[in-house]
């Protein structure tokens, strides 16, 4: 008995390979992650494993579900992913729009501007846009040294620890 592999069979093999790696990259990163889900069910201590006798069931759904004011915070919380999907669905197609009218500009060294003017903030990190905000702001920072120094307070001004400068 030979063993031979026709042509079409191998070439849907080799087709397959092609659509291997995506294949692979889903099920890491949109099935790998439902593991977690496994928690739900278990009293779980971090420094602890997991083990059988720590499982508790649905005993989190129904302490979820046994006070009103908790049902209503899971509902707002469930309501506001909702509207936070649903404007991400919505407003997904703007970034294509604006690389088009980008596109469609004629001068360089404005478009080159332009586009590192709006891509730039997607590299900064948030910790040194904190970092930022704290020193200029801060009760020594240099908001408020200028503003002592021209005269305008005497004292500072607590712009991160009063609501009402939020």
């Amino acid at each position: 008995m030979e063993l031979r592999i026709s042509r079409k069979r191998l070439r849907s093999y080799r087709e397959f390979l092609y659509i291997l790696p995506f294949i692979i990259m889903v099920a890491m990163f949109a099935y790998y992650p439902l593991y977690g889900w496994f928690y739900a069910f278990f009293d779980y201590r971090p420094p602890n494993a997991l083990s059988m006798k720590d499982f508790v069931g649905l005993k989190w759904f129904t302490y979820m579900a046994s006070n009103p004011v908790r049902v209503q915070t899971v509902l707002a919380v469930l309501r506001n992913t909702l509207v936070m999907s649903g404007i991400t669905l919505i407003t997904s197609w703007l970034p294509m729009l604006f690389a088009v009218f980008l596109n469609e500009i004629k001068w360089m060294p404005y478009r080159k501007f332009v586009q590192t003017v709006t891509t730039l903030p997607n590299f900064i990190s948030w910790v040194l846009v904190y970092s930022i905000a704290f020193n200029l702001f801060n009760s020594t920072g240099a908001v408020n040294s200028i503003l002592q120094s021209l005269g305008v307070t005497s004292a500072p001004i607590m712009f991160l620890q009063d609501s009402k400068h939020v």
